[in-house]
């Protein structure tokens, strides 16, 4: 048996799995088994990084304000 792991890339932005500083995500890949499908979640897309991919700012209850959990899903 021969397993073959490309790659994520975001259908939408256009986003890699992983930040061009190699130590953080973009894409949480296949994160999500529902309905016989495994999803992944652009954080891109999602609304977590800004467009120069540094993370938004975090707000006084330590979450980050804009980021949307139902946004970014493939």
């Amino acid at each position: 048996m021969r397993v073959t792991v490309s790659t994520v890339q975001c259908p939408k932005c256009g986003a890699e799995e992983m930040h061009p500083d190699g130590e953080k995500l973009l894409i949480r890949g296949f994160k999500v088994h529902d309905a016989g499908h495994w999803w992944s979640q652009c954080l891109v897309c999602a609304g977590y990084y800004n467009a120069d991919l540094t993370v938004k700012p975090i707000g006084k209850d330590g979450l980050n304000p804009d980021y949307d959990h139902e946004k970014g899903w493939f």
